[in-house]
């Protein structure tokens, strides 16, 4: 880790999720723009790393989550590497890869700390369920959300359904 101002950076250049911790906050920023953040076994584990580190660290007051890309949050899980595994038997690594996604949003649901995405652009599936778990969603105009997992029949959920229904808009 090196220190740059009041910045801690934890990851590479090359890392699809950037890591950082500035002026007690948590950063974590989803930076794979060529599939539009869509989740992969290393992003989260990434994720849980931060999340499991800042857990205790009294340094870390919050968690902000966000996209480095202008067009979208999370596209929801890697479907297309499920797919892979799936067509090329990989059973073990594809059921892994669920398991880890929806205990990650388990993980965030019951977040000690705050725990702020700021939805912006396309969020789908997995993308939902790395945001909506957390304490705080700040929702821009620009965000369209979707849940295409429907349209193939997979069990359209990872907690939104239960999250939709109590979340509490500032804006009617």
């Amino acid at each position: 880790m090196s220190e740059n101002n009041n910045a801690v950076e934890t990851s590479s250049h090359a890392e699809p999720v950037k890591v950082s911790v500035r002026n007690h906050t948590g950063v974590i920023e989803l930076d794979r723009p060529r599939a539009l953040n869509s989740l992969n076994p290393e992003m989260l584990d990434i994720i849980r790393q931060a999340l499991s580190q800042w857990r205790e660290d009294e340094n870390v007051q919050q968690v902000l989550v966000h996209s480095r890309n202008p067009k979208a949050f999370c596209a929801g899980g890697d479907v297309r590497a499920a797919r892979d595994g799936v067509l090329e038997e990989r059973w073990g690594q594809v059921d892994e890869f669920f398991e880890k996604e929806y205990k990650l949003n388990g993980d965030i649901a019951e977040y000690p700390k705050p725990y702020i995405s700021v939805i912006d652009g396309v969020v789908m599936g997995g993308g939902l369920g790395i945001s909506a778990h957390g304490s705080h969603r700040i929702v821009t105009d620009k965000a369209f959300a979707s849940m295409p997992e429907m349209a193939i029949g997979y069990i359209t959920d990872v907690g939104v359904a239960y999250m939709a229904q109590r979340m509490i808009g500032t804006r009617g």
